[in-house]
């Protein structure tokens, strides 16, 4: 079957489609794409991985045309970056905010 290993960068995306057996798991397929030779750090799936935006547990068996995405931590918490955009907004619009 059939399966796409993806994780994703502010600037990049790396993505490999490849082969697997039935009732392979989500973490040996992670290992067969090669994605923890190409980026060590990654190798202990710290912040997990899901199938099409759906967080899964890695020993979770992968399906023919899944896209397994390997997480990574959040630079920002979004709360904090949402705050910043606001703030930024008003700074740029003072008046925009002004009530009257």
């Amino acid at each position: 079957m059939t399966v796409e290993v993806c994780v994703a960068w502010p600037d990049a995306v790396w993505r490999r489609e490849i082969q697997v057996a039935e009732h392979t798991t989500l973490r040996d397929a992670v290992t067969a794409s090669g994605l923890f030779d190409a980026y060590p750090e990654l190798s202990n799936l710290p912040d997990g991985v899901g199938v099409y935006g759906k967080r899964r547990e890695p020993n979770d068996i992968a399906r023919d045309g899944d896209r397994i995405e390997v997480y990574r931590a959040l630079s920002v918490d979004p709360k904090i970056a949402r705050q910043r955009r606001v703030e930024k907004q008003r700074a740029a619009r003072p008046d925009r905010w002004v009530r009257k």
